[in-house]
């Protein structure tokens, strides 16, 4: 196996509605992870993994069979951590700078959470990406670039994120924290170049326009 890349990608067993997007976007990574069952995914394009990671107990009989010959490093049913979990530890210990992960989101709602928790593992350097959003966690101070226009959101998730200030958004916070009662909705860019500082804590970003396309 060729684990020779700074970004990795990882497909999860979540939902993926338009293929013809993940195909596009897949095949720009150079290191892919299957996830147990997010082989499906990869089976249905045709898309053969670098290494299959997870305890297999979601894997389709069918993609298990067509991948058969890939590597595989699997764990037991009965763990502590989700088979993302391991995966994105996986990609870690091997080099990867930054991870995209595809299909983490959607389906079970109890996963969806667990895994946006997963974010903080690394954050900035763990991204969640849909057809039509994508998620990453800020700890410190961020400059991101956007579009004008882009619409994005944040959330504290477990432990609030304090002192938060931003610049470059239509509404900006100064020195506020976000908690499950203060957070920001459908925010807006007004520059390029959008500054997020948070002083205390993770702040989840979740920016409205899928980058799959």
């Amino acid at each position: 196996m060729n684990f020779e890349s700074d970004h990795y990608a990882l497909v999860a067993n979540g939902e993926i509605k338009d293929l013809q997007a993940f195909e596009r976007a897949i095949y720009k990574h150079s290191v892919i992870i299957a996830v147990d069952g997010g082989m499906k995914h990869l089976s249905d394009i045709n898309c053969t993994p670098t290494v299959i990671v997870g305890d297999l107990d979601s894997a389709p009989k069918e993609a298990l069979e067509k991948f058969q010959f890939v590597e595989k490093f699997t764990a037991a049913c009965d763990k502590d951590e989700s088979d993302l979990e391991l995966a994105i530890d996986f990609a870690l210990k091997r080099g990867a700078k930054t991870i995209t992960v595809y299909g983490a989101l959607g389906g079970r709602q109890d996963h969806t959470i667990a895994n946006l928790l997963l974010l903080a593992k690394k954050p900035g350097r763990i991204f969640f990406e849909t057809e039509s959003e994508c998620w990453q966690a800020i700890s410190g101070k961020a400059t991101l670039c956007f579009p004008i226009g882009q619409t994005l959101s944040f959330f504290a998730l477990g432990e609030n994120a304090e002192g938060v200030t931003t610049k470059g958004l239509e509404w900006d916070l100064d020195n506020r924290t976000i908690d499950t009662t203060f957070f920001s909705l459908s925010n807006v860019c007004i520059t390029n170049d959008v500054i997020i500082d948070v002083s205390k804590g993770t702040l989840f970003l979740g920016i409205q326009k899928g980058l799959l396309s």
